[in-house]
């Protein structure tokens, strides 16, 4: 469930930095239906309690090697990649889906992606207020929270989470500073390829955006303070 993992952490991000607007949402829609039988999971975080969205994500979808967990919870949007193992949770609407439709992009998922391109979006998504979400030889997803440029400009090291050491760190947040290179990988024969380390080659980069512009249009009183 390290999709779930990584979903998670973006997902204490999104809710912090849109606090306000959610502050907003609740108290518009906080009566209707969907918060009785959907309640959305607290956000509060620590090394007693951990993550009550990882443990929705664990209660809900199967043990699968996918993951559609921002999306999901946020409009609804059910790719049932990740297997929904809960039946109760087949119709849940998204926890903000009075303001986001199943149609509206929060998270894209990037892959085989060149030294340059690999390097626009992580540019892009620093300067953005996005939040990064990285896959490892296409079976572990983890998060980046920083990175590192060298004198050509390009990722030289990452700060990133793995959840599988969360356990490890007395506060349960863990962050690691990884060196990063690129070269070809000859089994996919892709040039340019970024690398953790000697073997661990980044195989997707997932983007997740606190779409402001949607927030503004349902809520355009609403005043975040960044």
């Amino acid at each position: 469930m390290c999709w779930a993992g990584a979903s998670s952490n973006i997902l204490h991000w999104w809710i912090d930095r849109n606090k306000e607007y959610v502050a907003a949402y609740d108290a518009r829609y906080g009566n209707e239906p969907e918060f009785e039988k959907y309640p959305r999971p607290s956000t509060d975080f620590s090394p007693a309690s951990k993550s009550a969205i990882f443990r929705l994500f664990i209660d809900t979808f199967q043990n699968r090697g996918a993951g559609e967990g921002v999306s999901w919870f946020i409009t609804g949007l059910n790719a049932n990649t990740s297997g929904i193992d809960n039946p109760t949770m087949l119709d849940c609407p998204g926890y903000f889906g009075r303001v986001f439709k199943k149609t509206d992009v929060v998270y894209t998922d990037n892959r085989a992606m060149s030294k340059s391109r690999f390097n626009q979006i992580i540019k892009h998504a620093l300067k953005n207020r996005q939040a990064l979400e990285f896959t490892t030889n296409g079976n572990h997803a983890m998060t980046i929270w920083g990175a590192e440029f060298d004198d050509e400009g390009y990722v030289d090291y990452i700060y990133y989470a793995d959840n599988n050491y969360g356990d490890q760190d007395p506060v349960g947040a863990a962050c690691i500073r990884q060196k990063i290179s690129y070269r070809k990988d000859a089994v996919m024969n892709l040039p340019d390829q970024a690398y953790m380390g000697s073997n661990t080659r980044i195989s997707a980069l997932g983007v997740a955006d606190l779409r402001r512009d949607i927030w503004r249009q349902a809520f355009p009183d609403v005043q975040p303070e960044d």
